[in-house]
């Protein structure tokens, strides 16, 4: 039993840079990979990886939410992965940002 007059544990903040910096990662590596079985080229520059017009499919981006368990503390759902994939890995990271910050809260509490 709680007293009344315990202070309440205050909610964890979202780790939102962590969570995008370890799915782009991981989003990048497999589009990489996509994009040089079909032989297209891959832009050096890191904005422009994130920006390319590159089908991923949502088994994929499924497999890469392994990346952020270890940020978030608990094993995501795929639900967050949007049916039919994404165009693009910001397009993913994009989509995906608010699910697990929708999954955090439900887990850790409100913060943000």
């Amino acid at each position: 039993m709680v007293a009344a007059d315990a202070p309440l544990k205050p909610a964890e903040a979202f780790p939102k840079a962590k969570v995008e910096m370890s799915l782009r990662k991981e989003l990048i590596a497999a589009a990489k990979m996509e994009a040089e079985l079909r032989g297209a080229s891959w832009p050096a520059d890191a904005t422009a990886q994130g920006a390319v017009s590159l089908r991923m499919d949502s088994h994929v981006v499924v497999g890469i939410l392994c990346a952020v368990e270890s940020v978030l503390g608990f094993e995501p759902s795929g639900s967050v992965v949007r049916a039919g994939g994404h165009e693009s890995v910001d397009q993913a990271v994009g989509h995906l940002i608010p699910g697990l910050e929708g999954e955090w809260r439900k887990r850790k509490g409100r913060g943000s």
